[in-house]
């Protein structure tokens, strides 16, 4: 089967094919875990820097689990004395935010940025509202009314974003608001009855590991499809999933790093949706639910589940 990666906005700015003249600068890559994935989006970070002709140092190091032990990561890291640091994911972005205000940080691997005050210098792993809504119309166009459970108080721009291309008549979607996990079985008994299919998003406090497994039962139960913000909710029994490109995440954030070595000032950069998306397909769940899947939908995606 031949699979390929399916890409979104692939615009490589006049920025990147710039060299970028950093020799002696020290960038530190700051991990919120040691969550594996994090090793992709600092892996095209790495990659892209090279290409763009970036000479600098990089040390790596990752956040204790204890908040006790948060004043001696900090005083560890401002020993290594870096020019630049990289915040992978939204617990190293918060913390850098907070505590070290005169190093210029950029981030990548972030959930609704905002959310953690995070306002400029980064990159999300959100993908724009309109991509996701394109990836049901291509794949999936029976799918005329699409639910989501959103919380009011998180992913602001993209929720303003859906609501806006409703009132323009460009999709039929029907929300539910939940501010807990404690309010999704309600959400999802509200909604399932006037959806088609259910779309995540990125918002861990209502999709959680706690709620993840309940969610795809109920789903499956009820015969809504389920279009996720992982593969690994695909291979747990969404029917389909839509998720940043970790690695080219890696790879937009090194392109505001070389602008920040190059003088620019964070502050004065964008927050950068994800661009390049990967797919994948659970046909399992497709023949469960009598849903049809095109061979294009399956030559797209980069993990299908047979």
């Amino acid at each position: 089967m031949k699979r390929r990666l399916v890409s979104v906005l692939v615009v490589i700015p006049f920025m990147c094919l710039m060299n970028v003249h950093a020799e002696g600068k020290k960038v530190l890559a700051v991990r919120s875990s040691n969550f594996p994935l994090y090793g992709q989006a600092l892996g095209g970070f790495r990659m892209c820097m090279r290409g763009r002709g970036v000479s600098y140092e990089m040390e790596e190091i990752t956040m204790p689990d204890s908040d006790a032990q948060a004043a001696a990561f900090i005083n560890n890291l401002r020993s290594r004395k870096p020019d630049l640091i990289l915040a992978l994911g939204s617990s190293a972005a918060r913390l850098v935010k907070e505590r070290v205000r005169d190093v210029p940080m950029v981030f990548c691997m972030v959930v609704d940025p905002p959310s953690s005050n995070l306002m400029t210098g980064g990159v999300t792993l959100d993908i724009r509202p309109a991509v996701q809504i394109d990836f049901i119309r291509k794949n999936f166009p029976q799918f005329k009314r699409i639910g989501i459970i959103y919380n009011p108080q998180r992913n602001r721009d993209v929720i303003r974003e859906l609501k806006e291309m409703r009132q323009n008549g460009e999709v039929n979607l029907v929300f539910a608001e939940a501010t807990s996990i404690d309010q999704m079985d309600k959400a999802l008994q509200d909604i399932s009855a006037k959806s088609d299919c259910l779309l995540m998003l990125s918002d861990p406090t209502i999709y959680t590991a706690q709620t993840a497994s309940q969610l795809i039962l109920q789903t499956l139960q009820r015969g809504v499809p389920l279009i996720a913000i992982s593969s690994t909710f695909v291979k747990a029994g969404a029917l389909a999933g839509i998720y940043a490109d970790l690695e080219d995440n890696g790879c937009q954030a090194s392109e505001l790093a070389g602008r920040i070595l190059e003088g620019e000032h964070a502050d004065t950069l964008p927050i950068s949706w994800s661009r390049k998306v990967k797919t994948a397909v659970n046909l399992v769940v497709a023949e469960r639910l009598k849903v049809p899947v095109s061979r294009s939908t399956i030559e797209d995606a980069e993990e299908v589940v047979k």
